[in-house]
């Protein structure tokens, strides 16, 4: 069977409301015009470009920043140890994502200062619980020695501050996953402290950490 054709031998194929006036016009070459408001009921319709308008409804699909967490730990933490990968700078606090779909993006931002004798460097820790003893891996680090040296001498202040922004590749959907931020100490026996204040700072002691989810879905 054909496929069933409709066209206007000439200018537009007008669809008209009961009230006569123009609800759906076809033009000569295709340009299609809705008088109203269109209602779309599938769940596969494209969008395709769109070139001007407002997208601005809550239920439209779009990039959008979905969670957003943050905590402030007023304290510093000091230690001696030496060869530590995980130094928990954030007491009992952490920042709450929970993935809709591994193509999410998690942005972190992250501001404090340390003093230090010898190596030393920060990262982010993951857990699926909030005592961070299950799930747990280290999301991302600096390293042992990113600041500092091996000479045993006190350092200045140093004042780390930055964002990084990576993917759900690899976590699960829908599963909950607990961020904290970690200290790390290299191999020179020294003293470090992490969150330590400064003299007319305005961050403070301690540690802040935030989290944002961006999603599509």
């Amino acid at each position: 069977m054909a496929n069933l054709i409709i066209k206007s031998t000439a200018n537009d194929l007008v669809i008209q409301g009961s009230d006569a006036s123009p609800a759906i016009t076809v033009g000569a070459t295709g340009t299609t015009t809705f008088a109203e408001n269109a209602t779309l009921s599938g769940t596969a319709n494209a969008l395709g470009t769109v070139t001007s308008g407002n997208l601005s409804n809550e239920d439209i699909v779009m990039p959008r920043i979905k969670e957003f967490d943050k905590y402030y730990y007023g304290t510093a933490t000091t230690t001696s140890l030496t060869y530590q990968d995980v130094v928990n700078i954030s007491g009992s606090n952490y920042v709450t994502l929970t993935p809709e779909h591994t193509g999410d993006l998690f942005e972190f931002s992250w501001r404090f200062c340390v003093n230090s004798s010898g190596y030393n460097g920060h990262g982010i820790q993951r857990a699926t619980n909030t005592g961070f003893s299950a799930g747990v891996a280290a999301q991302w680090s600096t390293g042992r020695h990113t600041w500092g040296s091996m000479s045993g001498i006190s350092l200045d202040y140093v004042e780390s501050a930055g964002s990084i922004t990576f993917d759900a590749t690899g976590l699960s959907a829908g599963t909950t996953y607990y961020f904290r931020l970690i200290g790390m100490t290299h191999s020179t026996t020294a003293s470090h402290t992490f969150g330590v204040n400064t003299t007319e700072s305005t961050n403070g002691t301690g540690v802040r950490f935030s989290a944002k989810r961006w999603s599509i879905v």
